[in-house]
């Protein structure tokens, strides 16, 4: 016997109980077709619990038709890794490249949020 969501996950708070009819905003921003609250939705919900829900198409569309784009730049370093003899060798090589080809990571700090400014805005 399978055992309910809610069993395997008292903590969570889905939006809709089974049966119930929805409609959520899909990964490119548009409204889904209507849906019914069920053991693939939980799962669903599981994976991206940010996911807008409603219980109205009329109450997706609105919210769909209010919503505009907004582009921040977040301020951020990169850690690179290069293998060379110096560093005067390595920096060419940096230098050289721009580091499209290097190994390396993103450094981010939480705070580098807070100066994110705004890059582009699409609104109506």
């Amino acid at each position: 016997m399978k055992k309910e969501s809610k069993e395997l996950y008292p903590q969570v708070n889905f939006p809709f109980k089974e049966g119930d009819d929805y409609w959520v905003i899909e990964d490119d921003g548009t409204l889904s077709t209507l849906s019914c609250w069920d053991d693939m939705s939980e799962e669903m919900h599981l994976e991206d619990p940010n996911r807008k829900y409603f219980s109205s198409e009329k109450e997706g569309l609105e919210y769909v038709d209010s919503v505009e784009t907004y582009t921040f730049a977040v301020p951020c370093s990169m850690l690179y890794y290069i293998d060379a003899q110096s560093e005067k060798e390595a920096r060419e090589i940096l230098q050289r490249n721009g580091g499209i080809d290097l190994k390396g990571e993103v450094l981010i700090d939480p705070s580098d949020y807070l100066d994110a400014y705004l890059h582009a805005y699409r609104g109506e």
